[in-house]
């Protein structure tokens, strides 16, 4: 069976990261919930892409074209410590690289589309809470794709 257009875009992001060379090593996973347990952050830097919405067009002069938009929410996550700017500082680097990688590839036919009026995307780059209360770098990135045919 198929996969649904979401579903196929995400796992194409997936596979594009984890094949991807960034400053730091990453470990990919999709997934619905993206939750992690503390001795898996420990040493390793989890990625995981999730679908977060979908939307399906027929523009009206070509009913045979449709369009599909996708979001996908990418989590990035890690233990840290907290009071070490350098390693936090190469976290919030690899958030960016991440970012642009989505930017400027296409997966599975869908390309990413910047928001127009608003801020391109969602970048939390971490949450201050977690950092200081959990010694947890946790990132989320929000990335549009559109996807024709």
């Amino acid at each position: 069976m198929p996969d649904a257009i979401p579903v196929d875009v995400c796992k194409a992001i997936a596979t594009s990261l984890a094949g991807a060379s960034f400053s730091k090593t990453i470990s990919v996973d999709r997934l619905y919930i993206p939750a992690y347990k503390a001795e898996d952050l420990q040493s390793t830097i989890k990625v995981a892409v999730v679908n977060n919405g979908y939307r399906r067009d027929t523009p009206t002069r070509s009913r045979s074209l449709v369009v599909s938009d996708i979001q996908a929410r990418i989590f990035i996550q890690t233990k840290v410590d907290a009071n070490d700017v350098a390693d936090v500082d190469e976290l919030v680097y690899l958030v960016e690289e991440i970012h642009e990688h989505l930017e400027q590839n296409t997966f599975s036919g869908a390309s990413y589309v910047p928001e127009s009026n608003t801020l391109p995307d969602v970048l939390d780059i971490f949450d201050p809470d977690e950092l200081k209360n959990k010694g947890l770098f946790f990132a989320q990135i929000d990335v549009n794709l559109r996807k024709a045919g």
